[in-house]
């Protein structure tokens, strides 16, 4: 695996290509913003559709009211025969009042074929969300696999580092011994920063590579490696410190 790399790949193409995979997660969490948008949006549609009902009781509620009334208006007359010359009255009241309940029902009708056109518009509203929600979670999973792809090549490319950092560092050694006390100290100083770098360096590799655990098989043994690498280099430093 690790031979079909270049030795000539530098810590600038390891870089690089961290950078790519940061702007990968940032399209993730783009998408799944989108998403939480979307859901969002049926929740509007929701409140809309509990808000309909309730203008439905209402027309309901003020129909019964309407009827109510003109039945005891009819029943006070009945019982007092002296006050028949006010039936005329109250039927005229009554065909208004039957007017008015022909009216509510008009009401109550185009009503209900608002509300039917309302739901046929909410039913193509939440058909376009799931669509859109279905194109996001494609869109993701393709981030993914190209992620994915990008985790594999980071491996090679850090196997071939490894090997190149190790010989460095053994001829580094041996160049140590032949420099005067003075400048061995200052050396060997130095040399315990820049592995201090790299382990800082190696360890946010890792960082990045558990976010990845749950998303792909290829993540365990990735990681492993990883953890591998940054052993080898704390063993590399400690066997500097000790020399020195």
């Amino acid at each position: 695996m690790v031979s079909s790399i270049p030795p000539e790949v530098s810590n600038s193409q390891i870089m690089d290509l961290l950078l790519i995979m940061r702007e990968d997660i940032a399209t993730m969490r783009e998408n799944m913003a989108t998403i939480r948008e979307d859901m969002a949006v049926i929740k509007d549609i929701m409140a809309t559709k509990e808000d309909m009902n309730k203008g439905f009781d209402n027309i309901w509620l003020e129909l019964q009211r309407s009827v109510h009334p003109m039945e005891r208006n009819i029943d006070e007359v009945m019982v007092v025969p002296e006050v028949k010359s006010q039936i005329m009255d109250l039927l005229l009241s009554m065909n208004a009042k039957m007017a008015t309940k022909e009216d509510a029902g008009k009401g109550f009708d185009n009503g209900c074929l608002e509300r039917k056109i309302h739901f046929i518009t909410i039913e193509g509203k939440i058909d376009e969300v799931m669509a859109k929600g279905e194109n996001n979670a494609r869109d993701l999973k393709r981030d993914l696999a190209a992620t994915d792809r990008r985790i594999d090549l980071m491996d090679k490319i850090l196997a071939v580092e490894l090997k190149k950092t190790q010989t460095i560092s053994a001829s580094s050694f041996k160049h140590m011994k032949t420099l005067s006390a003075i400048g061995l100290e200052d050396i060997a100083n130095q040399l315990k920063t820049n592995f201090e770098k790299i382990g800082i360096r190696l360890k946010s590799m890792n960082d990045t590579l558990k976010v990845h655990e749950e998303r792909t098989e290829l993540e365990a043994g990735n990681r492993t490696n990883t953890l591998l690498l940054e052993k080898s280099f704390l063993e590399i430093r400690d066997e500097s410190l000790f020399r020195k």
